[in-house]
């Protein structure tokens, strides 16, 4: 599979992971304030992570380039890991639909508009490269570094979900596939409660991004 390509914004730099950023990534992954409300994550560690273990799921995922469209994040006059983001197309049981945008950032990062930057940089390469007519992002109800985030590239609440305890971006197919229409639905009857943020290209004259203006409803 091939590596995505790199991208620039007007201090950052986004690059395909590589095998020497596995130590960086284990270290901010075992953070646990970094996932503190990304329970969603394949590779969110549990309450005692195994450091081997978690150390191996990462190099699979760089040598596999899986989810695809993933990057590091650095200074673009400075080597050294500030976080990841990226995109998870069409994650199992999700749909078509379910583009998802995914950012996580060490906690040094925090608080310089980074995280903003960055994922604006991957909305932009989403619809105009990629020409993806929906891109959409969880955050949790308590996470409001990550909605403030998502509100300030023009991101909308669409909806609010319940998700199972579990990875949504690695959920099985079966045996309840999540069903999926002109909204995201995600069928779930126990679980944490997640903001669901939504963006569409516009396609009139290949203009920007506008974000959905459906009313917000409650997932089950």
């Amino acid at each position: 599979m091939r590596a995505p390509p790199c991208l620039a914004t007007a201090r950052l730099r986004l690059r395909p992971r590589r095998r020497e950023d596995i130590d960086a990534i284990l270290q901010m992954d075992l953070d646990p304030e970094v996932h503190r409300y990304s329970k969603m994550l394949p590779s969110t560690p549990l309450k005692n992570p195994d450091p081997a273990t978690l150390r191996e799921t990462i190099r699979s995922q760089i040598k596999s380039c899986s989810p695809r469209d993933f990057w590091v994040v650095e200074w673009k006059n400075q080597p050294g890991l500030l976080g990841l983001v990226g995109l998870n197309r069409n994650p199992k049981g999700f749909g078509k639909e379910a583009n998802v945008l995914e950012f996580r950032f060490v906690r040094t990062a925090w608080g310089q508009g980074i995280a903003s930057e960055a994922a604006q940089a991957i909305l932009d390469h989403g619809f105009r490269v990629l020409m993806w007519p929906t891109i959409v992002a969880f955050s949790h109800t308590e996470n409001w570094r990550s909605r403030r985030v998502l509100e300030k590239i023009g991101m909308k609440q669409d909806q609010i979900a319940v998700i199972e305890q579990r990875s949504l971006l690695s959920a099985p197919q079966s045996p309840a596939p999540a069903r999926v229409s002109n909204l995201l639905n995600i069928k779930c009857s126990t679980g944490i409660r997640y903001l669901v943020y939504r963006l569409e290209r516009r396609t009139d004259r290949g203009g920007p991004p506008t974000a959905s203006s459906a009313q917000p409803d409650l997932l089950r």
